[in-house]
């Protein structure tokens, strides 16, 4: 070997750093041309590469795996970490995204597992609300999960509605008398009573009788 190959020789071993290709990087690293390097947030490393966690996983801190949100949570836009469903969407399973609470149903906080039907009285006729819209006054459902306004019918002769949200008509009380879709009971006059539960066609008693 002449002068000028030993100089090239010692350049190559002492001033080119050698190539960690063919060893095994640490978990959370991958091997470029020359070093091991750590994997982005929200990846974590396979054999070959570091691959982007699935939806509803997050990447561990060393990188090393990828661990699945906790129920009522999703990962975040860098898959960094977990957030928390927001109002009207809810997540049931451990590793997997919010969905968003169907019509006739809300959720009203954040992180939720479930959603729930709207109240009688009540009803949502949208996707992903956290608040039912109210019949109102005078008005109530036949069942819970309502999804149109027009679920809201008027409360039966012989009985009251009078919260915004009803969940179910009152008995109209004694002395009182209450026609279909009535909010308030109405007094009988002073000369008349009724029995408890009767409506506008009860038959009135002179209170002399």
């Amino acid at each position: 070997m002449n002068h000028k190959s030993s100089i090239l020789l010692f350049v190559i071993l002492v001033l080119v750093p050698l190539s960690k290709c063919c060893s095994i990087c640490p978990i959370g690293t991958i091997s470029d041309p020359v070093n091991c390097q750590n994997c982005w947030k929200g990846f974590c490393t396979n054999i070959k590469d570091c691959t982007t966690c699935e939806n509803g996983f997050y990447s561990s801190s060393n990188r090393s795996i990828c661990i699945p949100c906790e129920k009522g949570f999703e990962n975040n836009q860098e898959h960094s970490g977990c957030v928390e469903c927001q109002l009207g969407y809810f997540n049931s399973k451990m590793g997997s995204r919010c969905l968003a609470c169907a019509s006739g149903h809300y959720s009203p906080m954040i992180a939720m597992t479930t959603c729930y039907k709207c109240s009688k009285g009540s009803y949502q006729n949208k996707p992903s609300k956290w608040l039912c819209d109210a019949c109102g006054k005078g008005k109530t459902t036949d069942s819970e999960g309502s999804k149109q306004q027009s679920d809201c019918v008027s409360c039966n002769e012989g009985t009251y509605c009078n919260k915004t949200i009803n969940s179910g008509a009152d008995v109209c009380p004694e002395n009182y008398k209450c026609p279909a879709g009535c909010s308030d009971p109405i007094k009988c006059s002073l000369i008349k009573k009724s029995q408890k539960g009767m409506g506008l066609t009860a038959v009135f008693q002179n209170l002399k009788e």
